[in-house]
């Protein structure tokens, strides 16, 4: 497309501004909502949690305790993934069904 907007084409910033305010948005800076609420937290784009003064320290410790527990999972579920092959090599086994198959008929061959 040929326009001075086309920042593909055209080197250095367009000649104004390539996007404005929605309405809604100017009026929410002019007007806002009356609530007690000085911070809120997000979580992949969902408000998860508004609060005002007294929750600020609350709300702070029980973010940082889930993401310390959501941690701990992913942890432990690597160390799990882990131990089952270092199992699975040191059974000769090639797969999660020819490790089965030696534990239930020690001393056989399967190939």
């Amino acid at each position: 497309m040929d326009s001075p907007y086309n920042t593909y084409q055209n080197k250095g910033l367009p000649p104004g501004p390539i996007s404005s305010p929605s309405l809604k948005s100017i009026e929410a800076v002019l007007y806002p909502a009356d609530t007690d609420y000085l911070y809120y937290v997000t979580k992949k784009r969902r408000l998860q949690h508004a609060s005002v003064r007294g929750d600020v320290q609350a709300a702070s410790e029980k973010h940082s305790r889930e993401r310390k527990e959501r941690e701990v999972k992913r942890r432990t579920r690597r160390l799990a993934t882990d131990i089952t092959a270092r199992r699975r090599l040191s059974s000769g086994a090639s797969s999660p069904a020819d490790a089965r198959r030696r534990r239930q008929a020690p001393g056989l061959t399967f190939g």
